[in-house]
Parts: structure tokens; sequence; C-alpha cells
């Protein structure tokens, strides 16, 4: 796989993580501590980003929601936890991902 097909691969795994879910969210203090209805906006909007990124593997973005800036990215890690081993971003049966949302300048 050419490296333009492997980035266009982990978009679409990381787009598809968003979207569909299926996997740990973890929202800091910031966004936990914010009204349920605005942290649905945030979500939701996190869920529906649909423009190019500077790297094209669609994985971190900082929005402005409800006049929060948010910044949303999401850690890849191997299953099997096997630190020694190399990871493939670009195959799903192998990496998980955590998507991370907080608030701009939260520590």
């Amino acid at each position: 796989m050419c490296e333009a097909e492997r980035r266009a691969a982990i978009a679409r795994l990381n787009d598809e993580f968003r979207r569909v879910g299926g996997g740990p969210v973890m929202l800091t203090d910031g966004i936990r501590y914010l009204p349920d209805t605005s942290k649905i906006v945030i979500l939701d909007t996190v869920a529906a980003y649909d423009c190019p990124d500077p790297d094209g593997e669609r994985h971190v973005r900082t929005l402005i929601v409800e006049g929060h800036e948010v910044i949303w990215y999401i850690i890849c890690h191997r299953h099997d936890r096997d630190a020694d081993a190399g990871i493939d971003l670009a195959d799903p049966d192998s990496t998980g991902r955590l998507l991370v949302v907080m608030l701009a300048g939260e520590p």
C-alpha cells in the first residue's frame, strides 16, 4: 500500500470511529461539567466533522462549538498491548482507538 492509500485508510477508520462509535470516548472535566445539551452538541459536531486536515489522517482537530474551543483527537493503540511490536494505524484488527474530547487550555 502506498503512503497516500495508507493515509486514506487511516482517515476512513478514524472517521468511522468518530461517527459510528463503538469504542471508548474520554471527556475531560471541562467537557463533563458543561450542561448536557452542550455536551450533546459538541459530540455531534465532533462526529460530523468532515473537512480535510493537514496530514490527511483526520485524527485531531480544534473546533469552535457553542462558543467553546474544543479539541478532539484519536489515540491509537495495539489491541494486544505489546509495546515491542509496531503499530499499524491502517489495520483495524490489531489497532484500537480512543477518542479524547477536551476544552482548549485544559491541562
